[in-house]
């Protein structure tokens, strides 16, 4: 595994930092407000950004971490909250706002949160977040379709105040032309078919689709076939066991890995997650994978059928076992065009839509459009995205 570096501060944090590059150059300021303090942290204190610790207090938010929340806000002067982590991070900055910074303006950053205020709503009916929209939100940012639809759904977001930012990721990272693979380094043959999965081993997707589709593709085909599980987390022993017992195939479990670039290097397919409690199938690694040019096998579900094409490798199939081994099995004859397409078609697609310089460049106009508005709501300025999928 790769020593930590700056580049490996992965897909989001490498678009934070640069969005705070960006603001720092233009004579603005960043504070990163942090549970506890990471070894990234220097990284932004070497750009000239801030970085305030806040320990977590419990759940939702406690009384003394509004107070230490309070205090950097009075001790720096923010007149900016943009808050990445979750409900209880919107709902805090939200009563500061209310109670005593009225002049500040709030973004939320919905990550895959919608879903879940289906159940909310059934119990307070969307009554709090609607609230919150009128009195102290200025600004939604969804990084999905599928999230700022729901989010319009449930009445959560006023529409003028709703954007759709997709992710970005490090095309110079993630480069197919000057990534070396790995193959001799995992023993693999010159025949194998690598196909990959990155993604943390959480609750909230569904490991068991992914384990089996490869037991059916291992039935099914008589090629040399590896599949490698790329991430940690607290399934990762049970789909250990259940991969443990599919013959006929090879499977590799790397743990958290901080070269992913020379993973997808060495893959010929990339699978992709899908999360039964949002419906959504689209992550980062879907990005990383066109950007090194690897086809992609995936769930039409969510956003990933409205962002990429069946140029890009995406299969329109169901998250079933049955429809993932079909798919990949009908790949499997022809991958050498799948990976040319891929390679083209598909970074070129990253690299108009879905770099690091887009996302934090459209995220610094919407900071713009708060500023020059007046009134903490988007202005005529308000950055527009067309040609990415919504």
């Amino acid at each position: 595994m790769a020593e930590f570096s700056p580049e490996h501060l992965g897909s989001f944090g490498s678009s934070l930092l640069s969005l705070g590059s960006r603001l720092v150059g233009s004579g603005n300021e960043m504070t990163l407000v942090l549970p506890e303090r990471k070894w990234w942290a220097k990284v932004f204190e070497d750009e000239g950004c801030r970085v305030e610790i806040v320990p977590s207090e419990g759940y939702p938010f406690g009384l003394r971490e509004i107070r230490r929340i309070d205090r950097v806000m009075a001790k720096h002067r923010i007149n900016l909250v943009h808050t990445h982590f979750g409900a209880s991070h919107l709902w805090m900055a939200s009563i500061l706002k209310i109670l005593r910074y009225p002049d500040i303006s709030i973004v939320a950053h919905w990550r895959g949160g919608p879903a879940r205020p289906n159940a909310l709503k059934a119990i307070l009916g969307g009554a709090w977040y609607r609230f919150l929209d009128r009195q102290a939100v200025s600004a939604h940012v969804a990084n999905s379709i599928l999230i700022r639809d729901k989010l319009a759904e449930l009445g959560i977001a006023g529409k003028d105040r709703l954007l759709c930012i997709h992710n970005g990721i490090d095309t110079k990272q993630f480069e197919p032309e000057v990534v070396a693979g790995m193959r001799e380094e995992l023993s693999l043959r010159p025949d194998d078919i690598v196909i990959i999965h990155p993604r943390n081993f959480r609750k909230a997707v569904d490991f068991d689709l992914i384990v089996n589709a490869q037991r059916l593709v291992a039935e099914r085909t008589e090629r040399h076939i590896c599949f490698i599980y790329i991430g940690e987390g607290e399934e990762r022993g049970r789909i250990e066991n259940l991969a443990s017992g599919i013959g006929n195939c090879r499977t590799i479990f790397l743990g958290t890995r901080l070269d992913i670039e020379r993973l997808f290097a060495t893959a010929d397919l990339t699978l992709v997650s899908w999360e039964p409690w949002c419906g959504e199938s689209v992550n980062n690694s879907v990005y990383e994978s066109l950007a090194m040019g690897v086809p992609l096998v995936g769930a039409n579900t969510g956003a990933l059928s409205r962002l990429f094409g069946p140029e890009h490798g995406v299969c329109a199939v169901d998250p079933t076992p049955e429809a993932y081994s079909e798919a990949i099995e009908s790949m499997l004859g022809s991958l050498p065009e799948w990976r040319a397409r891929a390679r083209g078609a598909g970074r070129n697609r990253i690299l108009d839509s879905f770099s690091i310089e887009r996302w934090s460049e459209t995220m610094f106009k919407l900071y713009e459009a708060l500023t020059d508005s007046g009134t903490g709501k988007p202005g005529a300025g308000f950055p527009s995205l067309s040609g990415t999928g919504d």
